[in-house]
């Protein structure tokens, strides 16, 4: 008698019941005594039959306090919706969903796991208006945010705005770590031009605790004039635009540091 397909047998019964190791390990023994009986037969199955059915007869047998909830070998079934209008534009979809398959959805309006549109949501996202956990876009808003004009989110990245817990830009960037060319406002500001905050590092700096720069002014209740005169004297041309958030910016950090 073949040991092995004995033990191979009786392991694939037990598998099939659901109860605690210590009764599975007793179903196994008491399948290979009754098999090791036939003495000169191969085949386990031609003696006790289809271990689906043997596992069936002792769980019939079994006192229901003994036996465990059976866990699903089946998957479950992933959620997946599909939606595409018959409407269009310039070859687009007016709307196109496709959620749960992974598959790209692209049209005016895209909403999926993946998308591209004129305004595109999904878990990577790309368009004129990108939302999602990475938004790359004119405008993109996530956890991760690129775009040419516009991002906010966790990190930040963009040409001319950016908001974000780290935010890089080449013009303003505002955020807890803020880095840019031009302006640079945040918990830690870094700049190359003009950098505002607690510590701020750029050639002019307005700053609460620390500075690195050629001209460091230090935040109180009368330093916004001299900083704007120190603004007007190294950057002239600075645009109009610039000097609203500048001001606005001074007001917003004034107003905190006198709640706190």
């Amino acid at each position: 008698m073949n040991n092995k397909a004995n033990i191979k047998y009786a392991s694939k019964v037990v598998s099939l019941i659901p109860v605690n190791q210590k009764y599975k390990n007793r179903i196994k023994e008491d399948i290979i005594n009754r098999l090791e009986e036939f003495h000169g037969v191969e085949d386990p199955i031609s003696i006790l039959g289809e271990p689906e059915n043997v596992a069936k007869e002792f769980i019939e047998n079994i006192d229901p306090s003994e036996l465990k909830p059976m866990q699903s070998t089946r998957r479950r079934s992933s959620i997946h919706y599909s939606y595409k209008s018959d409407k269009t534009f310039m070859g687009l979809p007016i709307i196109d969903i496709q959620l749960g398959s992974f598959k790209l959805a692209k049209g005016v309006i895209a909403i999926g796991d993946f998308a591209v549109g004129l305004v595109a949501i999904g878990a990577v996202s790309a368009g004129l208006i990108s939302i999602g956990a990475l938004g790359l876009g004119v405008v993109a808003l996530g956890g991760a945010a690129i775009s040419l004009i516009c991002s906010l989110g966790g990190l930040a990245v963009s040409g001319l705005f950016s908001f974000g817990g780290i935010a890089v830009a080449y013009s303003v960037a505002v955020g807890g770590a803020a880095f840019a060319h031009t302006l640079a406002i945040g918990g830690y500001a870094s700049a190359t031009d003009i950098a505002m905050g607690d510590i701020a590092h750029g050639k002019l700096a307005l700053f609460k605790k620390d500075y690195k720069g050629d001209i460091g002014i230090e935040y109180f209740s009368t330093s916004l004039e001299l900083f704007k005169a120190q603004v007007a004297e190294l950057y002239p041309n600075l645009p109009n635009w610039l000097k609203s958030v500048i001001d606005f910016s001074y007001d917003t950090i004034m107003l905190t540091s006198r709640s706190n």
